[in-house]
Order: structure tokens, then sequence, then C-alpha cells
């Protein structure tokens, strides 16, 4: 005996007179939930904290250990295993490791975290093209109901289905890590009525702002929801603008198609296994000039490098800290992206280096070109000739006296970007802080061939205009003649020493005194120093005197 019930029948036609019978279903059976079970709708996907998810998708032992993410050596997330023994957020890691003895760490690195956000919106857009990913953890999509409870059931993920995107993300905070939770058509402010104002912390609510409103008698969202968007603003300020599009609206009821960012990829298949870096490294050249060629003017951050061989499928990214452009900087980070993934050591058949998101950076440009135009100057003379170039050192710009006031100085590697303008700037200061001496060219002073000048002696300087004594007259000390011509030798060895160059005595109206300068070149030396007077002839009184 068949003791199955029988199928109910369909229900009869509107308007078709025929009087109802046992068995038939009532006129108001046929609504929304057999209509709307198979249709599509909108899909909240909750990943947070996206850290401890990836190391437990990654490792699914870790998801029954306590578990912990941290940075700068405190904690910023803690799996309900780890909350059991007491850790909580913003604890020090050590104490941490006290509290529970089999604690474990997960990968809190930016590239890792970023590579492991691309592979599942990848998997993502493998359910649905109908995709916004553009926070790192939450994720809408548009599925069907029992789509949405395999998608939850596959990524251990919180998931809320819903009319629109903030219900469903409400809806997504409500549910159960592996399970998705449905709020029926139009009856998202049923819903708000009854979820506990402790879910808005995943919005914006914080901590602080949570207690003073269950000071104030509120318990669940569709209390707050009752007060007016202003009244949130002045009670909440900042937190309160994030929670009106849940509370009051307008809510988005559309969704687009995902639009994936650019990823350049190039790939290398080897007939052997590759285990030294002398076959490796030409490979990743081989990769980094395809990748640059095709960047074509743009630049990227993330690289990632894909090896496939005896120890399996492995991956690893790095973060540069500057926009790649060049084959040698992609080079170098893919370089270190494959010493990360250890798979050198069971052999590589195949390698991939990926570029994310290329895209062209702006640059201010000739901001600073007269400096660097100066600077490449500078160097490009250092490196003919190494001695060729002095600048000023200053002391005291105020001073009377020339020695305090500055002195020559060698010329020291970074020391040519400001000797110039330096000097330009000081009152009483030499014309030119960078004399170059050429073969052939006219200089104050001569650059090789004297010692430097002792700390008590002071430059010395020729009078010009028309103070300046007449040609060959005796100088207080001797000193090199303007029209002297500096030609330094071929090779000069780097440990020989020099003499300061002198400044022009325009730059000076009184002239100095002081002992000889006994060792400098340009000039014979004379036996005594003149005095003014008949005995020092004609042309010594402008010169040891005034007029």
């Amino acid at each position: 005996m068949d003791t199955r019930s029988p199928a109910p029948r369909p229900a009869p036609p509107a308007g078709s007179g025929r009087p109802a019978v046992a068995g038939d279903p009532p006129p108001h059976a046929a609504p929304a939930t057999t209509a709307h079970a198979g249709a599509t709708r909108l899909v909240a996907i909750v990943v947070e904290p996206f850290p401890l998810w990836l190391a437990a998708r990654r490792a699914p032992d870790l998801a029954r250990t306590p578990l912990v993410a941290c940075d700068e050596g405190r904690v910023l997330h803690a799996n309900p295993a780890a909350r059991r023994q007491g850790i909580e957020h913003g604890m020090r890691l050590t104490g941490a490791r006290l509290r529970a003895s089999g604690l474990q760490l997960a990968a809190s690195d930016e590239p890792g975290l970023a590579q492991g956000w691309r592979e599942l919106v990848r998997e993502l857009l493998g359910w649905t093209p109908w995709l916004d990913a553009a926070r790192r953890g939450r994720a809408f999509a548009r599925l069907g109901e029992d789509e949405a409870a395999a998608l939850a059931a596959r990524l251990n993920a919180r998931v809320g289905v819903a009319d629109d995107l903030e219900t469903a993300e409400l809806a997504a905070l409500a549910a159960r890590p592996g399970q998705a939770r449905r709020v029926a058509p139009g009856a998202a402010d049923a819903f708000l009525r009854r979820l506990p104002l402790r879910f808005l912390r995943g919005i914006g609510l914080a901590e602080g702002d949570l207690t003073r409103l269950h000071w104030l008698g509120l318990a669940t969202a569709g209390d707050l929801a009752g007060w007016r968007a202003a009244q949130l603003r002045a009670f909440l300020g900042e937190a309160g603008e994030a929670l009106l599009p849940y509370l009051h609206g307008p809510r988005r009821r559309r969704l687009g198609p995902w639009r994936a960012p650019t990823v350049l990829r190039r790939t290398l298949a080897f007939e052997r296994p590759l285990f030294e870096p002398a076959d490796l490294e030409p490979a990743l050249d081989r990769l980094a000039r395809s990748l640059a060629l095709e960047l074509g003017g743009r630049a990227a951050r993330h690289v990632t490098v894909a090896t496939e061989g005896g120890g399996g499928a492995r991956r690893a990214s790095r973060l540069a800290k500057r926009p790649l452009r060049a084959a040698g900087q992609i080079r170098q980070q893919a370089l270190f992206a494959l010493r990360d993934t250890g798979a050198a050591a069971a052999g590589i058949e195949g390698l991939t280096v990926e570029l994310a998101a290329p895209e062209r950076f702006t640059q201010a440009v000739g901001l600073w070109d007269a400096r660097q135009r100066q600077e490449a100057a500078v160097d490009a003379v250092l490196e003919r000739y190494p001695h060729a170039l002095a600048r000023v050192r200053w002391g005291d710009p105020h001073a009377p006296a020339a020695d305090r006031a500055w002195r020559w100085a060698a010329l020291e590697d970074g020391a040519a970007a400001d000797a110039v303008p330096t000097a330009r700037r000081h009152r009483g200061g030499p014309a030119s802080a960078l004399l170059e001496a050429a073969p052939g060219a006219v200089a104050p002073a001569v650059l090789h061939g004297a010692p430097p000048l002792g700390p008590d002696v002071r430059p010395a300087e020729v009078p010009h205009g028309p103070h300046a004594p007449p040609r060959g007259a005796a100088l207080p000390y001797p000193a090199a003649r303007p029209d002297t011509p500096c030609t330094p030798p071929a090779d000069p060895p780097r440990t020989r020493a020099r003499a300061p160059l002198r400044p022009p005595a325009a730059a000076w109206p009184w002239r100095p005194s002081g002992p000889p300068a006994a060792g400098l070149t340009g000039g014979p030396a004379p036996s005594s120093a003149p005095t003014a007077g008949p005995a020092a002839g004609p042309a010594a009184g402008p010169a040891a005197g005034g007029d």
C-alpha cells in the first residue's frame, strides 16, 4: 500500500469559476517565497579579520588553535580560541604568549594580504561577474539564495542576503561563520527593529558610543533609527554620518559588473627543473625586460612570483617602496620574491612574474632643474679633476677679520650643491665659491703644489682699482698674480695638499696685516716686508699706506 501523500494540485486559475475542492492550495500560497527561491539577490560576504581568515584557510588546523595577528608587537586581531584564553585587542605579544602557550601568529605583511585578496576576488568571479570588492575583507555580489548558502559554507564566511547592499551587510555581520542569513523581501525595517545594537560596531560605531547609547536605554538598531539625522550627527559625530545610509537610507539596490584591475603576466616553462641561481636569474632578466616593455610608461608596485615544480605551486609577493618602471627594478623585486618562495631547493619547472595594477604616476618635473644641473656639472668636473674645486666654509659672516668670516676648504662630496648660493648670500664673501681650474684657465691662486695655509695666516689679497700698486711693486707678502694661468698636473694624487684659493680683493677694501705667507707659489718672496717711507720707493706708498 502506498502511504505517500498525494501531490498538491495546482490552484485553479483566477476567473475559472470552478469551486475549490479538498487538496487545493490556498489562494495566497503562490507568493514570493516560491517565486524568489531561485531569483538572484544582493549578497554581502564578510571575511574579517582578513589576516586570520586567510591564515585559517591556508592551514585549516589553525582555526581550532589560538591565533592572533599583530602589528609592532601588539595584538590587532584574535580568533575565538585566543579570546577564550584572555587575549584582547591591544595586548602585547609577549603577554599574549604567556596566556596561551601554543599561540600562533598569522602573517600580516601587506604584499601577502594583497595577494590573498586578489586570489579571493578571482574565486568570486567564478561564481558571478556582478561583484564589488573595493574594500578588503568585504565583498558584494549578486547571487541566488542557494548559491549564497553554498558560498558561505565553502569560504567559511559570514554571508547576508537582502534586497539592498546596506541591509545585506548588516545581515552578514549578524551571521555566524559558514552560514548565510537571509532577510525576506520587503522586511528590512523589521530586521533593523530586531538587530542588536552591538552589530553596528562593524560599520563604524565605536565602543564608547555603544556604551553611551546603552546608558540612554537603546538596545536595537531600530531604536537608533528612530532618531533624526541631525540628532545622529550631533551625538555620534562622524560615526553618525556613516550610520545614516544603514538606518535612514538611501540604500543601494544596484550592483554593476566587476572591473578587474590590469595584471601584467609573463611565464616561462623549462625543459628540466632549475635549482641554481645562475640558471634562474637569466630567466628573471628575460621576464623583467618583457614586462618593462609592456608597461609602456606606466609603473607598478606589487610584484608576484609564482613557481611550479617539485615543491608544488608556490607564490610570493613584494611591495616596492618606489614605482617600478625599469627592467632592473622589476628584476630585483622579483628576485626577492623568488627567494621568499623557497622553491629553488625542490626545483622549478615553471616561473611566472606578475605586475598588479600598473598605472601612470604623476611626477613634478622642472622643480629642481637648476640644482640638478649644477650638481651634475660639479660631479663631471670632480670625476676628471678630483682636486680642482674648493668651497667656502663660513664662520661668522659679520666678523671684521677675514679669517674669522670665511676660509677656503676642500670640496667634500655633496657639498657643491649649497656652496654657490651660500657664498653669495653673505656680506663681503667671494664672488664665486667654486672655481674650476682647467688647463689654460685663469684662477686667482694656484691649486696644486703648495701646502695649505696655517691657522694664523690670513689669505693674501691683491688690491684692485685706484688703490692697486704699480706693476712690479712689492706686496706686504707674496700672493698669486691674477693673470697667472693655473694648470693642474695631468694626474694629481689624491693625497697631495693644495693651497686654498684666494678670494677677490674687491670684496675687502682694507688691507690685511700679518706675517708673510711662506710657501705660497705665484710670485717671488721678498726678503722683508716693505715699510712706508722714502726707503721703500715711490711705488711702496700706495701699497703700504692709504691714499
